[in-house]
């Protein structure tokens, strides 16, 4: 079969296992998976679905798609019209698509890069939220660290809270990973594959040895060395996470989320005048640029500082201290 006549479905599973033949995470391979068969399917249902039609064309006509889509249709879930794809989502989809594209071209399976002349769409980043501090003493405030079910979900969010790590991370934290002597953690199982060492504080140390102590399961599986287990024994997950999150959300009246706490430890760490290559290594991000969205959530204390420290109102004052004084005119003594 021509290359161009061959089902699109197929290729795209064939760039999929090419994906974990060259070690991708699965994760990784997931969102892809996702992305890509959401695009197929949607190919499929207009009469689009070889090689040979996937150009683009076909790609602007599925922006436009996605432009009007009401959020979570194909879920089946009653949603208000004005609710359409977030325009974050979409560049996504199209960055995946463009990936996949350049793939196929180094493959041979295409003369050249097909979508190399879409761009892709640009996107306001939602503002990072990070929690305030008495948000976070509401928080922390409301669970009894002397039940088991509340020690565990305070150790999990604070330790999210004090090192920054993402939630996938944190649930693939292994025994061996955390060092209670130096209070370090290797983060082995880090996005794009790269590990990390970081660290966490005195308070953390301590709710981890009082969890480890008190409320740590026996594995189900024998030998299983996850750090974080649920109370049936078997690993943490990232939606067990998120359940736990969205629980104390209710209880609390908060909008927690696990990548919040990361952007209170980023907006933090700068506040406390962490430089931004040092926030970078502990955070794992490959590009510096990525955290320029948390300066701006730090400007209140830009702003503070420029009030304090204001080049023209030290100019100024200097002026004043530097003008000299006229003689005071003191009134004639009468008699």
């Amino acid at each position: 079969m021509p290359k161009l006549a061959m089902p699109l479905e197929q290729i795209v599973n064939a760039y999929l296992d090419d994906l974990a033949v060259r070690n991708y995470k699965p994760k990784t391979i997931q969102g892809y998976r996702k992305n890509l068969h959401t695009f197929v399917a949607w190919a499929v249902r207009r009469g689009v679905g070889t090689l040979a039609q996937f150009d683009a064309e076909l790609l602007k006509d599925y922006i436009r798609y996605l432009q009007q889509k009401p959020k979570w249709s194909e879920r089946g879930y009653k949603v208000m019209v004005t609710e359409r794809v977030a325009a974050t989502a979409i560049r996504n989809y199209v960055r995946d698509l463009k990936v996949f594209a350049a793939w196929l071209a180094e493959e041979q399976y295409t003369p050249c890069h097909v979508l190399a002349s879409v761009r892709v769409p640009n996107a306001d980043e939602t503002p990072a939220e990070p929690f305030t501090d008495d948000e976070l003493g509401r928080l922390f405030g409301s669970l009894d660290t002397t039940d088991s079910f509340d020690l565990r979900d305070y150790v999990l969010m604070h330790t999210l809270w004090d090192t920054g790590m993402r939630v996938g991370e944190l649930v693939a934290l292994t025994l061996d990973d955390v060092d209670l002597r130096t209070c370090q953690i290797r983060i082995q199982h880090a996005k794009f594959g790269k590990w990390r060492d970081i660290g966490f504080g005195r308070e953390t140390h301590k709710f981890l040895v009082r969890y480890l102590s008190l409320c740590r399961p026996e594995p189900a599986l024998e030998g299983d060395q996850h750090l974080f287990l649920a109370f049936d024994g078997y690993p943490m997950t990232e939606a067990t996470v998120q359940k736990i999150c969205y629980r104390h959300s209710k209880h609390t009246g908060l909008h927690i989320y696990p990548h919040r706490f990361r952007h209170t430890f980023a907006v933090g760490m700068l506040r406390a005048g962490t430089d931004l290559r040092t926030l970078q290594r502990l955070m794992g991000h490959s590009d510096i640029r990525i955290l320029s969205r948390y300066l701006n959530l730090a400007s209140d204390d830009a702003i503070n500082a420029h009030h304090s420290n204001s080049p023209a109102d030290r100019y100024h004052q200097q002026r004043q201290l530097d003008r000299p004084r006229l003689p005071i005119r003191r009134p004639a003594r009468v008699g």
